[in-house]
């Protein structure tokens, strides 16, 4: 017993430390909170120091009464420093980078304090070095470990970490509500003031090491520091911020906040960590700061709705260093007016640059600018600074509600009607049904609740969002519901699948748009009412290509070509558009009806209408099944012609189309210029490869492949098996077979033992071939027939009676009216001499009504594709 309460004294250090810890992580998030709610970061620092103070005197002041020890000018000093580089900028400088950054990212940095400590301690005489016994090494091995961890956590990012407890978001606020971090400039201050929290942290431990050490009295000690900190820190925020109602603390997470931070925070943990120094030294203290880093990630996680991940991606990751290079960039809208009420407003953030007044209303794809009356005329310069200003804030609009929510805690700044339907668009193309509703609160308090424009988006949203209550209590409530008001409720309808709520709407309306009409037959057409489409149609007045190609995507959706078809011919040629021939060509394609489709995109090369990537490929598909090689060369052409980026679907299409076409030379160059290449790309070269009996080549793509890091898949061996099969390499064929399974894991499929059985059939290898099929899980299942087929044509070529009698009974289990089996099987019999048998193999094929299906084959003429079959006089 005496021994366990030893060990127990002696783990008390390490146990109180991982409480400090936890509640820092607890003050953590509680200051992340605080910023969201609005409070300026600099008062969460003077307050929580300040309640730090208000405890720990009194306190103080009746634990150690009788003994506390003699204060001197040097305990003075050396609070003084303890309260400047552990409380005030310490604090000031970890709040800013928490506000800038993550939580959990912030706290990524701690990592790097017992780092920065031990060498302080080395340099201050504090801590011996001594790398030739255990306990050197391993305090250098920790140093470059932490040191290592947070560069890690901060360049590397792994897989997200998901919970159960997503949904769980304290004050409904998303990732995006991390304003400054949808900025590179934000992020790397923000990189910047936490890496100086790290510094002043670890000068904090040694300074108050060396105070604890002099100034024994941990109650005084903590109340001294944290005194010290709160002025310090009061007159700092009285510096930056003097309004008044920044200062107020109600019964809000403000002065939870602040309270719990003080007291427990500063107050208390403040005596552990002392009374801890003075038993361990500043090392064995600062070991501890990597804990908070997983207490942050998970609270983060389950609590702020932070992304939690095994590592952060790279310095150009979102909510990392700086913005990615590699995100996409859209086209965005500048306007230029003129100077209004609502766009010069006291609301409004604007800024005069050279003759322009720029207005930002938060429009994530709008940049406002306001001509000043008199000023120079606009330049292009002034344009481009425009689009790129635009371009930083409007990528994703997450951004529109980080702005927003920017806007929202500037005293200086305001919503308007300009506001609120950009920040209402950017709600429902996240789905973000709560901080919709919390706008539309925000819509109320600012007296907009009946401005027109504001009450339409609010439909909008609410509709998008599902909610179409929501949304008919906004219109209900509309005075003077304008024709964008009956659109976006009917639109809203028909969506969720309320189409006959939506006839009701649309036929209460008393003037209707072309958009009413079209929104109507939209929703008809996907509930697959095509008849009251139909006749909502034939009611319609100054029809648009929209409701043309309303219509034929509504029949091309049902398979009804011919109906599609009769809409396409009935329709006014100028209104047929890329879309138009775009539905007609996924109709064909669908039903595998190639030679319609060149017959389409022959239609749209006469009106002149521009393919696109789809058309592309779409027709470069069908020139590969039909060999139409003249259509398919204007193709690439047209490529060419218009240097249209050849990406890895479409080069693949060209490299099937020229391979299919049998110029195999010109589908390699074509490979061999893409600079995109998938998996697919890899796999279609390999294949028209093996095809045209290159297998060799066939076989050097497929080691280019590995070398380009590109993992091969099923169908990759598929085409290098069925190289060796056209080459008869059997044991390279066995080697690829085996290759798939041991080394990358691939269960073979039916086709795979399909080209293996063939392979070994035409090397005469019967047995073999036989053996691997009963071996495949596939051979009593109607998808062996192909390779039952083989045997018994390599039977059959070998004159080997049993052989094909044991193929055949199989094939006939599986498919008995298969009228090819029972002809190789008579011709098997009239090779080896059984004539008999053969006789009666073709008389029970009479009976069965089974004949030989003729073959067939197509040619190009003059860009006309043309159909002949065996024992026609024909072409068609």
């Amino acid at each position: 017993m005496e021994r366990i309460c030893r060990v127990l004294q002696g783990l008390k250090p390490a146990l109180l430390m991982v409480l400090v810890q936890a509640a820092f992580a607890a003050v953590n998030v509680l200051y992340k909170l605080a910023a969201n709610d609005g409070m300026n970061l600099k008062i969460i620092v003077a307050y929580r120091f300040i309640f730090a103070t208000a405890f720990m005197a009194p306190l103080a002041f009746i634990v150690e009464r009788k003994n506390r020890g003699k204060l001197t000018w040097t305990v003075i000093i050396q609070a003084f420093f303890c309260g400047l580089f552990g409380c005030s900028f310490a604090q000031n400088a970890y709040i800013e980078s928490l506000a800038l950054i993550s939580a959990t990212f912030a706290c990524a940095m701690a990592n790097l304090i017992p780092a920065v400590t031990f060498i302080l301690a080395f340099i201050f005489r504090m801590e011996r070095m001594e790398l030739a016994s255990t306990k050197g090494k391993a305090k250098a091995i920790g140093t470059l470990m932490g040191i290592g961890g947070a560069m890690l956590l901060t360049f590397y990012k792994g897989v997200e970490i998901t919970n159960g407890s997503e949904k769980v978001n304290l004050l409904h606020h998303r990732q995006y509500s991390h304003a400054a971090s949808s900025h590179g400039h934000g992020r790397l201050l923000g990189l910047f003031m936490a890496l100086l929290n790290c510094l002043s942290y670890s000068s904090w431990l040694i300074v108050q090491a060396k105070m604890s050490a002099r100034y024994r009295s941990h109650y005084s000690n903590s109340a001294l520091v944290c005194a010290m900190g709160a002025i310090q820190a009061t007159v700092f925020a009285l510096c930056l911020e003097r309004d008044w109602n920044q200062w107020k603390l109600g019964w809000n997470i403000r002065l939870l906040t602040a309270a719990f931070s003080g007291v427990v925070g500063s107050g208390l943990m403040g005596i552990l960590i002392s009374w801890c120094l003075a038993m361990r030294g500043p090392l064995f203290v600062a070991i501890f700061s990597p804990l908070m880093l997983v207490l942050v990630a998970i609270a983060g996680s389950l609590l702020l709705a932070e992304k939690l991940y095994l590592g952060s991606k790279e310095m150009k990751a979102k909510k990392q260093l700086a913005p990615s290079e590699t995100e996409t960039f859209q086209e965005v809208g500048i306007i230029v007016t003129s100077p209004t009420k609502d766009t010069c407003s006291d609301n409004s953030r604007a800024k005069v640059m050279g003759g322009l007044l720029f207005v930002s209303v938060f429009n994530p794809r709008m940049l406002v600018l306001v001509a000043i009356p008199g000023s120079s005329e606009l330049d292009e310069k002034l344009l481009d600074i425009g689009r790129q200003r635009v371009k930083d804030d409007r990528e994703k609009p997450e951004n529109a509600l980080s702005l927003f929510y920017s806007m929202l805690c500037n005293a200086n700044s305001g919503p308007n009607k300009l506001t609120f339907p950009f920040v209402l668009k950017a709600c429902s193309q996240v789905r973000a049904i709560e901080e919709g509703k919390q706008v539309h609160g925000l819509v109320f308090k600012h007296g907009l609740s009946e401005d027109l424009f504001v009450q339409n988006s609010l439909i909008s949203m609410y509709s998008s969002c599902g909610l179409i209550g929501f949304a008919c209590q906004v219109f209900n409530k509309i005075d003077d519901p304008d024709v964008v008001s009956w659109n976006s409720m009917i639109s809203g309808l028909v969506d969720l699948g309320f189409v006959e709520e939506g006839k009701q709407m649309f036929d209460r309306m008393s003037k209707r748009s072309l958009v009413t009409w079209n929104c109507l037959i939209d929703g008809y057409v996907k509930a697959g009412l095509l008849m009251e489409a139909r006749e909502l149609f034939d009611q319609m007045v100054g029809k648009n290509s929209v409701s043309w190609n309303t219509m034929i995507g509504g029949y091309v959706s049902l398979g009804l070509m011919e109906d599609a078809k009769g809409f396409f011919d009935k329709m006014p040629w100028e209104m047929k558009d890329v879309i138009t021939f775009n539905l007609m060509i996924d109709g064909y394609a669908r039903q595998g009806r190639h030679k319609e489709i060149l017959e389409i995109f022959k239609e749209m090369r006469v009106a002149k209408i521009e393919p696109s990537r789809f058309t592309m490929v779409s027709v470069l598909t069908a020139c590969s099944y039909l060999g139409a090689l003249e259509q398919g060369e204007w193709m690439q052409a047209h490529i060419e012609k218009n240097g249209i980026d050849v990406d890895s679907v479409l080069g693949t299409a060209l490299v099937e189309m020229f391979a299919k076409c049998g110029n195999i030379e010109r589908a390699l160059s074509v490979f061999r210029s893409m600079e995109e290449r998938d998996v697919g790309a890899w796999n279609s070269m390999i294949h028209k490869l093996a095809a045209h009996g290159h297998g060799q080549e066939a076989f050097a793509i497929f080691s280019d492949m590995l070398r380009s890091n590109i993992l091969p898949d099923d169908i990759t061996f598929l085409g290098l098996l069925s190289g060796c099969r056209h080459l008869g390499l059997v044991d390279e064929g066995k080697r690829f077979f085996q290759l798939m399974s041991e080394e990358y894991g691939l269960v073979p499929k039916v086709e795979h033992y399909g080209c293996m059985v063939d392979l070994l059939c035409r090397a005469d290898l019967l047995e073999e071939a036989r053996d691997l099929i009963d071996s495949s899980q596939a051979s009593q299942m109607k998808s062996s027939v192909p390779m039952w087929g083989a045997l018994l044509g390599a039977s059959c070529r070998l004159k080997d009676v049993a052989m094909g009698e044991y193929a055949a009974k199989h094939l006939l289990q599986l498919d008995p009216f298969d009228g090819s089996c029972y002809t190789v099987l008579s011709n098997l019999y009239s090779a080896a001499g059984l004539y008999e048998k053969a006789i009666e193999v073709r008389n029970e094929m009479k009976k069965q009504g089974l004949e030989k299906i003729p073959g067939s084959s197509s040619v190009e003429i003059d860009g006309l594709v043309l159909d002949f079959w065996v024992g026609s006089c024909s072409l068609e």
